[in-house]
């Protein structure tokens, strides 16, 4: 409890205050020194005088004068001793910039700046004096007492790791590394980075997850994995962490000219207060420390951080682009003949920390901002090359997809080509659900995706064209973050057309459900086969990331076959773009929707096994973790043995939105023939509902049905003559990135052709049904407990899977069954025929 002495000259220094008078404020300063030195108050200052030494503290500006330097020399002496007077301290300083004028507040705080980093220098040096004496004096039989760190060594620690200014000071952060290192030697492994968890989540911690030598990373990182995510971002406001994501950002934007220009990238000052050097941390280390703290980010703490530091994302999306800028120079430098050796073309090591810091910014941002981030990269990355604005020329997200799309070419290593792939997804996820993201950006990291990686192999531009395939896991990640995307594009919330990228994704997902393995010849043996694929399939990364990337392939097309069926419907009978002739209500009953929209498949596929196969699977490969997604976080897509209801309110999303454009609506004629007789049984349903859904309609006339007008929107491709139609039946060789796209036809301008070519897929799927003595042909051998299907363990809360398999069978076969029906009566000679012929077979 505070004197009545210590109560009265508290009041006097307010009073002082208030006064402005010079004379009056240096007669306290003597009083409160006089106070202080008494032998009764003369230890810890700062936690019993608080207010007494705040005040008196002022007088560190004259630090030449010797009561000045006796004062600071007690203070000193006192916070050695008192880790409670070093909070109060630390808590203190803040407020000079209030009581006193700006430049003599920024003066003192400078001095203090300097006086506070020799002060814990030197302690933390007596770290290795101390181990040295404790080693001499160790017994005539040379053993020697644990040794025990001095309570500096230890408050000094304390300090450094709790305040990020203080590891700024060069000679503080090499002192610190060398008690840490003193420290590790004299306990058993593993200990010292328990005891670093057990002092709190220290700013200081993260700072050294970036620090250039991986010994020091190797000791703090398992201490912040200790402490656990941060769910909050008062949690990492209350540790400092603003003012760390603060210094990284801003030295991350100092660095990007040196960068561009190829020049060693020198800090904007080497020096602090009192001209001290500084610590600056390399780019390579940083982008370690950011990722470790980025990633222990939980989402309420992500958006706390990106309002914190929002130049956090354009920052590092400006160090791809300048990464891709400076190949290309050195590219052309090394072409010209200017310079014998140019700069390395592939990216160095550290793009990967780089990439590992945009993944979880990726998977928290929306679309609009990444959108607005990579365009502001871009600009700062064109000014800094002295390019003008570079967003002028293309959008940000497109510059910044086409440098990871050299990034990925520059190099073999599997794990650059895992980074980018899981990037582009994650870019292509949020961007597909923002209906005013343009369609050019989702394009070209389609193209990434699908194009290039999951293309199979790629040639290195700057290595003689030689022929270098990605593996197995990143092709198939690929291509399910890409059939994702655009389901969450056309029925997830991007409210986009089917055909606004069908020329990219279309190829792609055929390909999977239609290279299918068929049966190995009796069903034995196709069991046996089965069996021994989902048993590696079940142990084998690349193996469960096939299966779901085929079910996502499977769930795009019936998309696209439900909602290209949907809309000729309309098209071709108007009464059918209402609810059976009456006008659109909120809750149409169920009879009026099936008239309006053509049936899904995934109703009748619904299989209660299908969560066993869904569920999320994490698995390791080459230290890097792979999610693979649910349905929730692919947008609502679900990629199982069978689609979910999720597939379904997808699909039907795409068919209300395809209703309500008609006029700009396209179908994708190219995708019909391509499944007639897919091995896939999702797939062949959907293509008969869609056929079954148009069996009433009458098509044009052949005059009307070959009158075709110009493309009703971008999307389109030619649509002028029979002849463009035909080019729209057929995947392009290469598509144009930007567009547009050749194989989107119009609904409104060849709505015939578009049905003949539908239900000519369907004669051919018909005719193949009846060579297999079944509606859905070779997609029977896949119905759940078929030879390519066998059942699930059983689960106590589900009924048998044996009674599940028989039941979706039934379903599967009854819908089609309905369907082919809908075809003997249906108006197409053609399709009667074929479907007699089926049903006869069946």
């Amino acid at each position: 409890m505070a004197s009545q002495e210590e109560l009265a000259l508290v009041e006097d220094w307010n009073a002082v205050q208030a006064s402005g008078d010079i004379k009056r404020r240096q007669a306290w300063f003597a009083k409160a020194f006089t106070f202080l030195n008494r032998p009764e108050h003369k230890n810890h200052w700062w936690c019993s005088h608080k207010q007494i030494i705040q005040a008196l503290s002022e007088v560190l500006l004259y630090e030449q004068q010797p009561v000045v330097r006796a004062l600071w020399g007690e203070t000193s002496r006192q916070l050695a001793e008192c880790s409670e007077c070093i909070r109060h301290y630390r808590a203190a300083q803040p407020s000079y910039t209030t009581s006193l004028e700006h430049k003599k507040a920024r003066t003192l705080l400078d001095v203090l700046a300097r006086r506070d980093a020799e002060r814990v220098a030197s302690w933390l040096a007596e770290a290795e004096i101390a181990q040295q004496l404790h080693q001499q004096q160790q017994d005539p039989d040379g053993v020697a007492a644990a040794w025990v760190p001095p309570q500096k060594v230890v408050l000094g620690l304390f300090e450094a790791l709790s305040h990020p200014q203080l590891l700024a000071d060069a000679d503080v952060a090499r002192r610190l590394v060398e008690a840490l290192r003193v420290l590790a030697r004299e306990v058993t492994p593993g200990s010292l980075s328990a005891d670093l968890a057990e002092g709190g989540r220290f700013p200081g911690l993260y700072l050294l997850a970036g620090h250039p030598e991986e010994w020091v990373r190797s000791l703090v990182v398992p201490a912040i994995q200790r402490l656990g995510p941060i769910p909050t971002w008062e949690e990492a406001q209350e540790a400092q962490l603003d003012a760390v994501l603060t210094q990284w950002t801003k030295q991350m934007r100092r660095e990007l000219a040196p960068l561009t220009h190829g020049s060693p990238p020198p800090p904007a000052s080497t020096t602090g207060p009192g001209g001290r050097p500084l610590f600056v941390q390399p780019l390579d280390s940083l982008w370690l420390g950011l990722k470790v703290l980025l990633q222990a980010l939980q989402p309420p703490a992500m958006m706390g951080a990106l309002a914190a530091a929002p130049d956090l994302p354009s920052a590092l999306f400006a160090h791809v682009l300048t990464w891709r800028q400076r190949a290309a120079d050195g590219a052309a430098a090394k072409a010209a003949g200017t310079t014998a050796e140019a700069a390395a073309p592939q990216p160095p090591s550290s793009f990967r920390h780089l990439l590992g810091c945009l993944m979880p910014l990726a998977r928290r941002m929306s679309g609009g901002e990444l959108t607005a981030a990579c365009t502001a990269a871009l600009t700062a990355a064109a000014a800094v090359a002295g390019s003008g604005n570079g967003a002028d020329v293309e959008p940000g997200v497109v510059a910044v997809t086409a440098a990871l799309a050299d990034a990925a070419s520059s190099t073999t290593d599997v794990s650059f080509h895992k980074l980018i792939t899981d990037l582009g997804g994650l870019l292509l996820g949020a961007l597909c659900r923002d209906p005013a993201i343009p369609s050019r950006p989702l394009r070209h990291i389609l193209h990434l995706l699908l194009r290039q990686i999951h293309g199979a192999s790629f040639a290195l531009p700057y290595n003689g064209g030689a022929y270098v395939p990605y593996n197995a896991l990143c092709r198939a990640t690929a291509a399910l973050a890409a059939f994702s995307g655009v389901a969450a594009a056309v029925g997830g919330g991007g409210g986009r057309c089917p055909a606004f990228a069908s020329d990219l994704y279309g190829q792609a997902a055929v390909q999977a459900v239609m290279t299918l393995p068929a049966p190995p010849g009796g069903a034995a043996a196709a069991a046996a086969a089965a069996a021994a694929a989902a048993a590696a399939a079940a142990v084998s990364p690349a193996g469960v990331l096939e299966r779901r990337m085929v079910e996502g392939a499977a769930d795009v097309l019936c998309i696209v076959l439900q909602a290209d069926a949907t809309a000729l419907a309309a098209v071709l009978d108007p009464s059918r773009a209402v609810n059976a002739g009456f006008p659109a209500t909120p809750n149409p009953t169920a009879a009026s929707s099936r008239r309006r929209i053509c049936p899904a498949a995934a109703d009748a596929l619904a299989d209660p096994y299908d969560d066993i196969r869904t569920a999320t699977t994490t698995l390791t490969t080459n230290n890097a973790v792979t999610s693979i997604a649910t349905p929730a976080s692919l947008g609502g897509l679900a990629v199982g043995a069978a689609a979910s209801g999720a597939t379904t309110a997808v699909a039907t999303a795409a068919c209300e939105r395809a209703l309500a454009t008609l006029d700009s609506y396209c179908c994708t004629p190219a995708a019909y023939l391509a499944v007639a007789g897919c091995p896939h049984p999702t797939v062949a349903l959907a293509l008969l509902l869609a056929a079954g859904h148009l069996a009433e309609v009458d098509g044009p006339t052949a005059a009307a049905a070959g009158a075709m007008g110009e493309e009703a929107d971008g999307a389109g491709g030619p649509t002028s003559s029979s002849s463009s139609f035909l080019a729209a039946t057929q995947w392009p060789v290469r598509p144009r990135l930007d567009g547009p796209n050749g194989c989107a036809v119009a609904v409104r301008q060849c709505p015939g052709l578009l049905l003949e070519q539908l239900r000519q897929a369907a004669v051919v799927h018909l005719q193949r049904a009846a060579a297999e003595a079944h509606v859905l042909g070779i997609a029977a051998d896949r119905l759940p407990g078929g030879p390519l299907a066998p059942l699930p363990p059983p689960r106590a809360d589900l009924p048998p899977p044996a009674d599940v398999a028989r039941d979706v069978a039934a379903r599967t076969e009854g819908a089609a069954l309905s369907a082919l029906l809908r075809l003997v009566c249906g108006a197409h000679a053609g399709l009667r025929s074929a479907a007699e012929a089926a049903l006869v077979s069946h």
